[in-house]
């Protein structure tokens, strides 16, 4: 899949675009103003010259731990032994 296939506008992102502006020009004033466009999302590519740093093997077990950690503490669960 190329970009263009997973970030353009399909059929469905137009229908469901239009189906929200009709819901919107039920609601104000001017209902002449609201253009399906303000409903459709933009996207944008990063630039390709920054390579994104990866992660060590340690860094990963550190964020994993720590995530872990995060949840339990959520959760409220405690840690056996």
């Amino acid at each position: 899949m190329d970009w263009e296939e997973l970030h353009g506008f399909h059929r469905m992102d137009h229908y469901l675009a239009q189906i929200a502006a009709e819901i919107s020009r039920t609601m104000v004033k001017k209902p002449g103003s609201v253009k399906i466009e303000q409903f459709l999302l933009k996207f944008t590519s990063k630039s390709k010259s920054k390579k994104k740093r990866v992660p060590t093997q340690a860094e990963l077990e550190r964020y994993t731990a720590a995530s872990k950690a995060r949840w339990a503490g959520i959760a409220g669960l405690t840690k056996k032994g």
